[in-house]
């Protein structure tokens, strides 16, 4: 049967092999099935997850990118465990004291959610925050240099400072087919389980962080407290610079194009 657009199937059964060869996949229970509240921050890189799960830090939830292959097989070794189950016991320990579980990232974080039982069967019992940025040429600007100065936060220095003589037009407009891509598989999803997330557009959220905010733990039903100090991620600043502005000039002016997916 052809299919329209990327499959968003074979992407989360290429997952489900990864992680297959770093542990133990087989669940005996869902360890899911004890929490009070369940989401996931649907997003790609750069798209202001950061900023919006900081934020949700004060309401009581702790989202990570804890579903990653290369986050999970870190893990695992840092915490001596041998099983997908071993993990995610042990993640909610660490990031749910309270009974709420946030994860983000791309279609890849459902593999793990599929391996537990989680999905499809309890489906309606996670919610979903589709995050985007509308902008893909900045999102990829912002990727593109993130990636290359090894910076993705403001807390880290950067591995070396970029300069214009870096500017890549081909790798950015790879990178921002990329972000549609992975936006376009959070969509396929939707669509084919019935799911209406709640949206939120990075723009939006420049503009009014607490409005945004709001809406987003009132879906979630999350009021507090805010979780502990170890638990939240580092202080959120804007990294765009001066560079960037350069680099999304020079793209249009060289004639470079984007697509769409």
């Amino acid at each position: 049967m052809e299919r329209d657009g990327p499959c968003y199937e074979e992407h989360v059964r290429r997952i489900k092999r990864e992680l297959a060869d770093i542990v133990d996949v087989s669940f005996r229970a869902s360890p899911f099935r004890t929490l009070k509240t369940r989401f996931l921050v649907a997003c790609s890189a750069r798209s202001g997850s950061h900023l919006l799960c900081e934020s949700l830090a004060d309401h009581g939830a702790a989202a990570r990118e804890a579903f990653d292959a290369k986050w999970i097989a870190a893990r695992c070794r840092q915490w001596r465990l041998r099983s997908l189950e071993a993990y995610c016991q042990a993640l909610i320990g660490r990031l749910a004291p309270n009974g709420v579980f946030g994860v983000k990232g791309g279609i890849q974080i459902l593999a793990p959610l599929e391996l537990a039982g989680e999905l499809p069967r309890h489906l309606a019992d996670w919610r979903f925050v589709f995050l985007k940025r509308q902008d893909s040429l900045k999102q990829a600007i912002s990727q593109y240099i993130a990636s290359s100065s090894g910076s993705y936060r403001s807390s880290k220095a950067p591995r070396r400072i970029l300069t214009d003589d870096d500017f890549d037009g081909r790798k950015i407009a790879t990178m921002a087919r990329g972000r549609q891509l992975i936006n376009a598989e959070w969509e396929q999803f939707f669509t084919a389980h019935g799911v209406e997330p709640h949206r939120v557009d990075y723009e939006d959220m420049i503009v009014d962080l607490p409005g945004v905010v709001a809406r987003v733990t009132e879906y979630l039903d999350i009021h507090g407290p805010p979780i502990p100090a170890r638990l939240r991620p580092p202080p959120f600043e804007r990294q765009a610079t001066e560079l960037n502005s350069r680099w999304e000039a020079r793209f249009k002016a060289e004639g470079w194009s984007i697509g769409a997916i």
